[in-house]
């Protein structure tokens, strides 16, 4: 019973943000709320982070075209959209890390999806979700 009364009466005093009744200070929408964190940067430092800089620039070096094509989708991009794929994953071949040979342009959507899957899992699952 005196939780109903407790009820009735938050019901009936009013908010403190906006002075209004019917709802609490915690779920008026004019409470003033934290802005949403941006997504943090790759690090820029650690132990793989300066060699990886310099093999992704050889790779650049060698392929200097203005324009590259995602080898997953064809999608075209200039030199600041790409993004370097490995072609077999870090996680399963840890010696290629660094190959060149093992490195493919790949726009930032399809880089993402295919995460550490080969290419062939990654299409195949592609396939039987629907997306083509």
């Amino acid at each position: 019973m005196e939780d109903k009364i407790n009820k009735l009466i938050r019901m009936q005093s009013s908010c403190r943000y906006c002075l209004k009744t019917g709802h609490t200070a915690f779920y008026c929408p004019s409470r003033p709320r934290k802005p949403l964190q941006a997504k943090k940067p790759m690090r820029k430092r650690g132990k793989h982070f300066k060699q990886w800089m310099e093999t992704r620039d050889k790779w650049l070096e060698q392929n200097k075209a203005p324009y590259h094509f995602c080898y997953i989708c064809n999608k075209m991009m200039t030199r600041t959209q790409l993004t370097l794929d490995h072609i077999k994953s870090r996680a399963r071949h840890p010696e290629l890390r660094y190959k060149l040979s093992n490195l493919a342009p790949c726009c930032a959507p399809c880089n993402t999806a295919k995460g550490s899957r080969s290419l062939e899992e990654f299409l195949i699952e592609r396939k039987e979700a629907g997306a083509v």
